[in-house]
């Protein structure tokens, strides 16, 4: 059995029991710019304000809906006094605090209600070391349309009716599980009958992966190679196979890492981000829009105070 070394973050479909959803609805006026750091693919890395101190590096990470705070940087943002609960990711239950914090994000994003985070022990990532000091979850983007642009390595985030998409690109509908961003596509393989799938848009992850049901169809009908999957929390042997997805408009042969042990998600898996060139999400009006851009994209300016 060949073995690759693969990369699915520790963070991937991490939720929180009982989190908190913050309220929207104030503009967002100039929208965000706000530019990658240097980072190893597939990870987007950005420079969050803290009021009390220098910006510090979060991972961007769709693939959650918890905000990740390193205990240091918590206690600094007031969480210290937060209720201890679990939060749970791909490889088990984890201990961790959540409430809170004040001082730290960018204004107005989310644009109303409390900016609510979770603390946690945070693993050393594969080619991240420890320079990351949280990770910037999708609860803190719920409300607002945000563009991922890997071409202009950027993010680009505003209210609702503050960013015009262009009529490039493919659109498709979005859905939300557990408040993460979905959508649907299509799964074909040799030798069985195409079938509907449901993907997360995870920034964090390289590979597209299927659970559960998915995973079990097609290792029903395809052999497997393993792949060494490295979560930051620990590494785990994965069977994979070929497949064909339609996503986009467009049919890619890909391989998938397959998790057929994976029972309790109401998504049938999760696909990159970075495999398509730009990803609108408008959480307003509830579309996505691969490959896209924003028209007179070229009038905007990096507006965050992180130099």
């Amino acid at each position: 059995m060949a073995k690759r070394r693969s990369i699915l973050t520790a963070f991937t479909v991490l939720t929180s029991i009982a989190l908190p959803i913050p309220c929207v609805g104030q503009r967002l006026d100039p929208p965000i710019v706000v530019p990658f750091e240097r980072a190893p693919p597939p990870y987007i890395v950005i420079r969050v304000p803290v009021a009390s101190g220098p910006c510090e590096a979060f991972l961007f990470d769709t693939g959650t809906n918890t905000t990740l705070l390193a205990p240091a940087l918590a206690a600094e943002v007031g969480l210290s006094g937060g209720r201890a609960g679990v939060v749970e990711d791909l490889h088990g239950l984890r201990a961790a605090t959540t409430g809170e914090v004040h001082g730290i994000g960018f204004d107005s994003v989310p644009a109303t209600g409390p900016r609510v985070a979770t603390a946690l022990d945070l693993p050393s990532l594969p080619g991240l070391g420890r320079a990351v000091t949280g990770v910037y979850g999708d609860n803190w983007l719920m409300g607002v349309d945000y563009l991922i642009d890997y071409g202009a390595h950027r993010i680009v985030i505003g209210a609702r009716g503050t960013l015009a998409p262009s009529n490039k690109g493919h659109r498709t509908v979005l859905s939300w599980t557990e408040g993460l961003p979905a959508v649907t596509g299509e799964i074909r393989a040799p030798r069985m009958e195409p079938f509907s799938a449901r993907f997360v848009l995870d920034s964090g992850i390289d590979h597209v992966t299927l659970f559960g049901r998915a995973a079990e169809r097609i290792l029903a009908h395809r052999r497997s190679q393993s792949v060494l999957v490295d979560s930051g929390f620990g590494r785990r042997q994965l069977p994979t196979a070929r497949i064909i997805m339609s996503l986009d408009g467009r049919r890619r042969s890909i391989l998938a890492v397959l998790m057929p042990d994976v029972k309790n998600r109401d998504e049938d898996g999760l696909v990159p981000a970075s495999f398509f060139r730009s990803v609108f999400v408008s959480g307003a009006d509830g579309f996505v829009i691969f490959d896209a851009s924003l028209s007179g994209s070229s009038a905007l300016e990096r507006t965050t105070v992180c130099r």
